[in-house]
């Protein structure tokens, strides 16, 4: 009869007394599988295989197996069960492969896998005077195509197809406006961002006073970079009156005048077709004639152990102003005179909670105290850096480069500024407690990139924006 084992097999017997020995070779197993080919979802999967053994003991094993397929069981003993799984796919293409079960081959197909891309945003409010925005572009999948497309001429991308995630951020720039406010589409990977980007002429802001000398007043404004044909400065002697239009030098954020003695109402304008835009704030502007000073702006302390330094912006809107008075209410009141400054320090100040008021004086009397600030002595260790300083203007004159700056609205007082310049050459200037420097730095020719660093006793504040 047939052997039913892969095994070789002897018996002994007896024929007349005389013992015999019979062999027969193990029995030639072969195999049937429930499947020759598979096919599996890109996000990977298991499908299962019967083996049907003409012999119980017959054994096999599975090979030929891809890095992205595992089987169950290998190698196994006559009939079973097993399991192929396939790992989700990261590429947008299909992939297979061709795997021997028993001796029978099964070819394994798995489906290309579907990208999923994201950008991290949705919309974006581009600067009017023109604008980039850097996009991070993430793919589910290493190979999967993408293209870049915009809505509109003034929205274009530095690139306009790839494949899978980018190593560097894509750039979405938008071209400088010089018209009413616009929206558009850019798409990337099928991912939308609405665009927005404002008028390109809008109104200047902030206009201040930010030096007089003599008679001659010096202004400043913050300017959004927007698309202009220019700057005027309007004024008259009363609040919305103009009896006279001055042009500024191109879209400059300074300019300098000596007008008749007078008190004057100002507004800086952008120009779009030889037509003035919305103005700026209007402020006034005292030359030459008695008048009381206006009220310092963002009074700060800063307090470590009994010790108290303070920072205020002064402003010159109205009369020149020859000297400061420190009002001082709570665990003491009192008033204290001081030389015209933008900082006092006071040392072992006696136990208590104070609130102070700083206010601006000359012969012709004062205005309204600033805002309050309160603080405790002994306070803590130290009550915290300062914030970056604020409103930095800048003028370049040749190779001499001008430079003012006021201290924080908020935060703790500082006591000092560090200068740093990055460009060409490298190096910080201890400024000591200066907000200005007139002219008197040169540079060598280059691009150079220039913040203001706030000091006081408890560390330094990040630097002002370059």
């Amino acid at each position: 009869m047939a052997n039913p084992s892969v095994t070789a097999r002897t018996a002994t017997f007896s024929i007349v007394g005389r013992s015999l020995t019979a062999s027969q070779s193990g029995g030639a197993a072969t195999f049937l599988l429930s499947s020759s080919s598979l096919t599996l979802s890109a996000a990977g999967g298991s499908a299962q295989v019967n083996i049907d053994a003409s012999l119980a003991d017959a054994p096999w094993t599975v090979s030929g197996l891809p890095s992205w397929i595992t089987a169950s069981t290998s190698p196994g003993i006559g009939d079973a069960t097993v399991t192929l799984t396939a790992a989700s796919t990261t590429s947008a293409s299909a992939r297979a492969a061709s795997v021997t079960l028993a001796g029978q081959s099964i070819s394994i197909t798995q489906a290309a896998g579907v990208p999923v891309f994201t950008v991290g945003r949705s919309d974006w409010a581009a600067d009017s005077g023109g604008d980039t925005l850097r996009v991070l572009l993430s793919s589910s999948l290493v190979d999967a195509p993408w293209g870049a497309t915009s809505s509109v001429s003034w929205l274009t991308w530095d690139r306009t197809s790839g494949i899978g995630p980018v190593a560097y951020p894509l750039q979405l720039s938008a071209a400088a406006n010089t018209g009413p406010a616009r929206s558009a589409t850019a798409t990337v990977a099928g991912q939308r961002i609405t665009v927005t980007q404002a008028s390109g002429v809008l109104a200047p802001s902030n206009l201040r006073v930010s030096s007089v000398t003599g008679e001659t007043v010096t202004l400043e404004w913050d300017w959004n970079g927007g698309t202009t044909a220019g700057l005027v400065l309007t004024g008259g002697l009363a609040p919305g009156q103009t009896l006279a239009r001055i042009p500024s030098q191109g879209t400059t954020r300074r300019l300098s005048l000596s007008p008749p003695p007078g008190r004057y109402v100002v507004r800086v304008h952008a120009v779009e077709d030889t037509e003035l835009r919305s103005p700026s704030n209007e402020i006034p502007v005292v030359v030459g004639i008695p008048a009381p000073p206006t009220t310092p702006l963002f009074l700060l302390a800063t307090v470590h152990d009994t010790t108290l330094d303070l920072a205020w912006t002064n402003t010159l809107e109205g009369g020149a102003a020859t000297g400061m008075l420190l009002h001082v209410s709570g665990s003491i009141n009192a008033v204290l005179p001081s030389p015209y400054t933008d900082t006092l320090s006071f040392s072992g100040v006696p136990p208590g909670t104070y609130t102070l008021r700083m206010q601006a004086v000359n012969g012709s009397g004062s205005r309204d105290l600033s805002e309050p600030v309160t603080f405790t002595s002994p306070g803590a260790t130290c009550s915290g850096i300062p914030d970056p300083p604020a409103r930095i203007s800048y003028g370049v004159n040749g190779n001499y480069v001008s430079l003012r700056w006021n201290s924080a609205a908020t935060g703790t007082a500082p006591t000092s500024y560090t200068l740093q310049i990055r460009g060409l050459i490298t190096f910080d200037v201890p400024l000591g407690a200066l907000r200005s420097i007139e002219g008197n730095m040169p540079l060598p020719p280059g691009y150079y990139e220039v913040s203001i660093v706030a000091v006081n006793a408890c560390g330094r504040s990040a630097p002002s924006p370059r």
